[in-house]
């Protein structure tokens, strides 16, 4: 059914070309996410994962600072089925979960899933169309042989590894077949390309965005700040008198608010929250908030943040730095342990100079 998405699942087996098709698409103006390399990070990143891997394969997958080697996690599902399937149950879900998170807040019309394992993982089911990306066995060989730098031995078990490509053409609803110049695969993509646009209802025309607005919240803005936090205003009012808070409107809706208290000239954030993860409304929260604490002679801003947090990337870019509480000037050190809590990191931002430079 024509839609205002077109979400396009990419496969294929090793070495016939899928990136190369991935990065044709993305040209011609779709967003790409790369499930295989969302698995890299959240190896890498993601706390809970790392912890159930590392107990069902062992603590010899890690390195000294206790990340994962995946050589070595991959070391002991190779060749082994049951391993690997035990592997892809604690990482499937996690992906897939991530995956339609990043679907669901694409800008883009049409988003395309790349994975080597998107079929496996019962992930093509999810979208509108499943295009397999094949080659004849020789040229994958070959490709793996020249280009990758494997030697025959290496390509062949690699190629043996995975499912035979005839399983994934069955289920393909589009093929691209990459065994010839790039200007043919070109083509092939071009003309799904002008299907695809030509099956999605036309963009209406939008009205103009309202300006966001950053600033303190006042007593005429409980209804929209009510109805942002889904209470009654009562209960609003409740808030705005416990705290000082930074409100982000567009027109007449809040898309954000921010909760700080400033006691020994520190500005501790305590709360926020953003609509639809738009870092520049926070952005626009943290000037706000930044301001007032100034005119308040506020030394120093500080958050207390998880740092696998999306939202530390966001306050960092905004020039909050990591901070040890122990080492900081006695005062600022008092309020970043009442807002400290287990797991989390302290982020300080400089915004008035201070004549006391060391730690008392």
């Amino acid at each position: 059914m024509p839609g205002d998405k077109y979400v396009i699942g990419l496969t294929g087996n090793i070495a016939t070309g899928k990136s190369v098709v991935a990065r044709m698409l993305e040209r011609l103006g779709a967003k790409v996410i790369d499930a295989d390399r969302l698995v890299h990070w959240l190896l890498d990143n993601d706390k809970a994962l790392q912890q159930a891997v590392v107990r069902e394969f062992g603590e010899d997958i890690l390195d000294k600072e206790g990340r994962i080697i995946r050589k070595r996690l991959a070391a002991k599902v190779f060749g082994n089925p049951e391993a690997l399937k035990r592997l892809e149950a604690l990482i499937h879900p996690r992906v897939i979960k991530w995956v339609q998170w990043l679907i669901e807040n694409a800008k883009e019309r049409v988003i395309v899933v790349e994975a080597v394992k998107l079929v496996e993982a019962g992930m093509h089911n999810r979208y509108d169309a499943l295009w397999v990306v094949t080659c004849p066995e020789e040229e994958q060989l070959r490709r793996l042989v020249e280009i990758r730098g494997m030697t025959p031995h290496e390509a062949v078990a690699r190629l043996k590894s995975q499912p035979p490509q005839e399983a994934k053409l069955a289920l393909a609803d589009v093929v691209i077949y990459n065994d010839g110049p790039l200007s043919r695969t070109w083509e092939q993509v071009k003309a799904q390309w002008e299907r695809i646009m030509a099956s999605l209802k036309p963009e209406e025309e939008k009205a103009p965005r309202p300006t966001l607005v950053a600033r303190k919240a006042y007593r005429k803005d409980l209804p929209a700040f009510a109805r942002f936090l889904s209470i009654s205003e009562e209960e609003a009012l409740e808030k705005l008198l416990q705290k000082g808070y930074i409100i982000a409107l567009q027109g007449e809706e809040a898309v954000g608010i921010l909760g700080w208290n400033a006691e020994n000239l520190v500005a501790s954030i305590e709360e926020v929250i953003i609509k639809n993860q738009d870092f520049a409304t926070l952005s626009a929260m943290l000037k706000a908030l930044e301001s007032e604490a100034s005119a308040l002679m506020c030394e120093v801003a500080i958050v207390a943040l998880h740092p696998q947090s999306p939202m530390t990337k966001a306050f960092e870019s905004c020039g909050y730095t990591p901070a040890e509480p122990e080492k900081l000037y006695r005062p600022w050190r008092e309020e970043a342990q009442k807002i400290l809590k287990e797991g989390q990191a302290l982020f300080i931002k400089k915004i008035r100079e201070t004549i006391i430079t060391q730690p008392i």
